[in-house]
């Protein structure tokens, strides 16, 4: 009887540590609200949220000094005028490299909007998601024209190539090229 229920206890704990370790394919999925949720998997299949697991060796080592969680892909924040809101970094694996996008998603009453940032594309390595505090001063390093986002802002961060910073302006994301 005491090994029937060892082996019971044994194969519900295997069952658990496999679904485990399919969720870690899709790090913070339980993060995000659910109309949210339900629309990154249906609408984005095959799509994960940035973590450190999906890196490859080189870009984990390079992220190391600036990644202080493992799922980097969502932040959550005042990206538009209609409250708080979800960005995310998705990626999938692609050859020696990723596909890449960047979508917000916005909840509101009962709806949910999706702004595409950048749409999806191949790039030989990944970027850092981060957030910045409304207020800061950002200047455009191709223009030199300086902003003062009135609402939290989304920054991409390339340790070797620098900044790419959307925030909400006049009812639309805007970007601006910084660098760190």
């Amino acid at each position: 009887m005491k090994a029937l229920y060892l082996i019971v206890v044994l194969s519900m704990f295997c069952a658990n540590h496999s679904a485990i370790a399919d969720d870690k394919a899709v790090p913070c999925r339980d993060s995000l609200p659910d109309a949210i949720r339900q629309m990154v998997e249906t609408s984005y299949q095959g799509w994960h949220m940035a973590s450190t697991e999906m890196l490859n060796q080189q870009d984990r080592e390079r992220f190391k000094p600036f990644i202080s969680k493992g799922c980097y892909g969502v932040i959550r924040g005042d990206f538009t005028s209609e409250g708080s809101s979800y960005a995310l970094y998705m990626l999938k694996t692609k050859d020696n490299g990723y596909m890449d996008q960047l979508v917000v998603f916005q909840e509101d009453k009962g709806r949910v909007n999706q702004y595409i940032l950048i749409p999806s594309s191949f790039v030989a390595s990944a970027v850092i998601l981060r957030k910045v505090r409304r207020r800061t001063s950002i200047t455009d390093i191709n223009t030199g024209k300086r902003f003062l986002p009135l609402h939290d802002v989304i920054d991409l961060f390339d340790p070797d190539k620098g900044e790419i910073c959307f925030f909400w302006k006049a009812g639309k994301f805007i970007s601006a090229s910084t660098s760190e």
